[in-house]
């Protein structure tokens, strides 16, 4: 209804593109997506899998930031803003610490084996 589309419609689309590497159709789609849903989980992971994807590192780590702004234990959102800021920061002394809360959530979070 006015014109908006469904939410998983719109992620779908946009990891379909994605899937096929075209990478500009599937940042419309997850832009779409993120518009309508701006507070909902997978439309921003969907958005930083994306930037990482077209290597747009800083919206990736804003992207990320939201993330875990929403859902502090998001470890896909942990491990974005650990490489970010070891890369492209170069922050040696935050990144031990972050990286220590990433495998500490790992560990809270993730099945063992």
């Amino acid at each position: 209804p006015g014109g908006s589309k469904d939410i998983n419609t719109l992620v779908g689309v946009a990891k379909c593109h994605a899937s096929l590497k075209r990478w500009d159709d599937a940042l419309d789609s997850v832009n779409q997506a993120v518009v309508q849903y701006p507070k909902n989980l997978p439309c921003l992971l969907e958005k930083m899998n994306v930037m990482l994807a077209i290597q747009d590192w800083d919206q990736a780590y804003e992207t990320s930031k939201r993330i875990l702004a929403a859902d502090a234990n998001c470890i896909q959102a942990k491990a974005v803003t650990v490489l970010y800021m070891l890369c492209l920061e170069g922050k040696y002394s935050e990144v031990a610490t972050k990286l220590g809360e990433l495998v500490t959530t790992m560990d809270r979070f993730e099945p063992k084996a």
